[in-house]
C-alpha cells in the first residue's frame, strides 16, 4: 500500500499504517507520501517499480486530504486567500494497480512525476498548527495556518499541467487526438478556459469541481470514480490524467486504457 496526503491526521503513526489497520490487511509493504496534487502520480511511479521488480503483484494507492480546516474565513484576509476558503474541499480516493497480464478495469500506462528546477517559492503551504503556535509573527491570527497565492498558481500551474500531459502522451507515442477523456487537477472553476488556452482539448475535459472543490491529492481519483459510476468510459478508450502541484512546482500524470 502507498498512502498519499498533505493533511494526515497523525504525524505518527503514518497514514499507510492507519489505513491498513482499519482495513484489517495482512502483512505487506507500506509507505506514506507527503504530497498534494501530483501525489497519486508519484505513487503510481513507485507502484509500477514494485510491480516490474516483482516486489509486489498488486498495489493499493490511497489518497486522502482535508484542506478545508486550514482555511478559516476572515474578512480581513487578502482577497486571494478568501477565495480559497470557498474552493477547498475534503475527500479521498483509491486505485488498485496490478501487474501485466492481470484483470481489471483499466491498464495504467506511462506514469510520471517530475520536480522542476525553479526559484519560485511555494504557491501553497499548509503549516502545522503546532509550528504556527510556536513561530507565528506577533499579533497574527493562529487560525491562519494556510497560504495560497491564487494568481501565481493559475499563472504557473497551467503550463506545468500541459508539460505533464505532453510527457505522458510522448511516453506512449500518442497525441491529443487519441485521447477520449482528459482528467486534470482542478485548481479553479475556470479549467475549461485555461485548458483551451493551453492548446488542450477542452471538449474532452471532465470536471466535478463545482460540487467537490479542490481536494488536493485525491482530486483526479474522485473524478475518475464518479465517471466510472456514471458508465462514462467505453472499452478501448484512453483516459489521460495530468496535474501540476504548486506546493513543489512539480508535474505528473499517467494514462489509463479502459478495458
Amino acid at each position: 500500500m502507498i498512502a498519499v496526503s498533505m493533511t494526515p491526521e497523525f504525524i505518527s503513526p503514518p497514514l499507510d499504517f492507519v489505513i491498513r489497520h482499519d482495513l484489517g490487511l495482512s502483512e505487506g509493504f507500506g509507505l506514506s507520501l507527503q504530497a498534494a496534487c501530483t501525489g497519486i502520480f508519484r505513487a503510481a511511479v513507485l507502484a509500477e517499480t514494485l510491480l516490474e521488480t516483482g516486489r509486489a503483484t498488486k498495489v493499493l494507492i490511497v489518497a486522502a486530504d482535508a484542506g478545508s480546516p486550514y482555511f478559516v474565513f476572515d474578512r480581513n484576509l487578502p482577497k486571494d486567500l478568501r477565495m480559497s476558503m470557498a474552493l477547498y474541499g475534503d475527500g479521498a480516493g483509491a486505485l488498485v494497480v496490478e501487474g501485466c497480464g492481470r484483470g481489471g478495469l483499466a491498464r495504467l500506462e506511462s506514469p510520471l512525476a517530475v520536480s522542476t528546477a525553479t526559484d519560485q517559492s511555494p504557491g501553497i503551504s499548509l503549516r502545522s498548527p503546532v509550528s504556527y503556535r510556536t513561530s507565528r509573527p506577533e499579533g497574527s491570527d493562529c487560525r491562519q495556518t494556510a497560504y495560497h497565492d491564487f494568481r501565481r498558481v493559475l499563472e504557473l500551474g497551467g503550463p506545468l499541467t500541459r508539460r505533464a500531459a505532453d510527457a505522458v502522451l510522448k511516453g506512449i507515442g500518442l497525441d491529443f487526438d487519441d485521447v477520449d477523456h482528459l482528467l486534470i487537477h482542478q485548481a479553479t472553476g475556470n479549467m475549461k478556459r485555461i485548458v483551451a488556452s493551453l492548446g488542450m482539448p477542452a471538449d474532452k475535459l471532465r470536471l466535478n469541481i463545482e460540487h467537490v472543490g479542490n481536494t488536493l491529492s485525491p482530486s483526479t481519483l474522485i473524478l475518475l470514480d464518479e465517471l466510472k459510476r456514471q458508465d462514462t468510459f467505453r472499452p478501448g478508450e484512453l483516459v489521460l490524467m495530468a496535474s501540476a502541484e504548486s506546493a513543489t512546482w512539480s508535474y505528473g500524470g499517467m494514462a489509463l486504457r479502459w478495458n
